[in-house]
């Protein structure tokens, strides 16, 4: 999770995300800081990639095997046919 997602919550917009460093049980301060915001926190488990996303912004240290980035993709693919 970075500034931009701080960022785009200032600007009105609902943001979620996840981080592998929070399902590992670190970085609690700044998971907690999120969540004092409003940042909704999912598991990296694909379980926060909803529907109606507008757009997801993933990181060059995620890789494409990631469950995010695989159910983004399938319901991506799925959309576009």
């Amino acid at each position: 999770m970075s500034a931009l997602s701080q960022i785009s919550l200032l600007e009105g917009n609902e943001i979620s995300g996840s981080d592998r460093s929070f399902d590992k049980g670190e970085n609690k301060e700044l998971k907690e800081k999120f969540e004092k915001l409003g940042i909704k926190i999912y598991p990296q488990d694909g379980s926060g990639i909803k529907d109606d996303i507008d757009f997801l912004v993933i990181s060059t240290a995620v890789e494409k095997t990631n469950p995010d980035v695989k159910i983004a993709e399938e319901k991506k693919n799925k959309n576009n046919s």
